[in-house]
């Protein structure tokens, strides 16, 4: 079993452990992406005896190359702005979500690319995971209201209360399940 490395170790060994591929030094990717676009040009030379026809084709076949290169940086610049490349983190932070707010999140992760500034949609996921737990309280409010409860004293008395109701209910479920296996082998 491999020895998880240290954080204060991570800077120093230059690349990002967590299998993103990103080497914080040299502030690339290993492999970057369209990492074959210099093999058009590997082998490319400019001569005496080149036409000019064969000039303009090179001339563009260079400026293919760097759109290609422009499209590159845009892209490494995409992810380290907004501090996409540390996946571990990024997991653990997600781990520690509910379910719910997982799913909206994976919802809304496809506007991550309209948004101007790097934390903007980080401000706009949590704004909605804070809405959407404002509303489920808001609900529980309402239930502790629909059943008497005015101070949230009497919403602990009523929430002990179902879950002794609930607790029990199973616990009859379970003995009409076993009272129904004891008296018929077959339905076991």
């Amino acid at each position: 079993a491999s020895v998880p490395t240290p954080e204060w170790v991570k800077p120093k060994l230059g690349f990002d452990p967590d299998g993103s591929g990103y080497h914080f030094k040299r502030q690339e990717f290993d492999p970057e992406w369209d990492n074959d676009a210099e093999c058009t040009i590997a082998d490319m030379e400019f001569g005496d005896a080149d036409t000019e026809e064969d000039r303009r084709h090179k001339l563009r076949v260079l400026q293919i190359y760097n759109t290609r290169m422009d499209e590159r940086d845009r892209r490494r610049n995409f992810l380290t702005q907004r501090n996409l490349i540390r996946v571990k983190q990024f997991q653990a932070l997600e781990r520690r979500r509910t379910a719910p707010e997982r799913e909206t999140m994976a919802r809304l992760r496809v506007f991550a690319r309209y948004e101007s500034s790097p934390g903007e949609h980080d401000e706009l996921v949590d704004g909605i995971l804070l809405e959407h737990r404002l509303r489920a309280r808001v609900q529980e409010l309402k239930e502790y209201r629909r059943h008497g409860a005015r101070t949230l004293a009497d919403a602990e008395v009523y929430e002990i209360e179902k879950r002794r109701q609930r607790a029990a209910a199973e616990s009859a479920q379970l003995r009409a399940r076993a009272r129904l296996a004891a008296s018929d082998p077959a339905a076991a």
